[in-house]
């Protein structure tokens, strides 16, 4: 494995602990927790969410504006990353996220490209989420 899926792969599972201390609203959901998740995501940067909808990065500022302290005690967990192809510059992984909340889980199937930063990290440039179905519908 290559040092850009390495990091890449550590970004997925630092990026959702930070989006979880923000979904949660703790003390540690500060302007300055806000800055450290959006220079994550390239300029760039495309989702596409379970829906269908497209939220580019000025959409997903928004977004997590709307969410700070929105799912308080949910608990996000996400599956080991899979490398889908790597390259110099580059990194497509696949993997499951799951938000545990009171009275549901919400579960999706991720696609993410991962773009070098030049600095030895990886940026967020495009990210494509679907709903999982339950286990009897596979």
């Amino acid at each position: 494995m290559n040092l850009i899926a390495k990091t890449a792969i550590h970004e997925v599972y630092h990026s959702h602990a930070l989006i979880q201390e923000w979904f949660n609203g703790t003390d540690k959901a500060t302007p300055q927790l806000l800055d450290q998740l959006l220079i994550m995501f390239s300029p760039d940067f495309l989702m596409i969410n379970p829906k269908g909808s497209k939220l580019n990065r000025s959409d997903l500022e928004c977004f997590f504006l709307s969410m700070r302290g929105a799912r308080p005690n949910v608990r996000i967990e996400v599956t080991e990353p899979k490398v889908i192809l790597s390259g110099d510059n580059y990194c497509i992984l696949r993997y499951e996220e799951l938000q545990y909340m009171e009275r549901e889980v919400l579960h999706r199937l991720s696609t993410a490209v991962f773009v070098s930063d030049n600095n030895g990290g990886v940026l967020w440039h495009h990210l494509h989420e679907t709903w999982a179905l339950p286990k009897e519908d596979k």
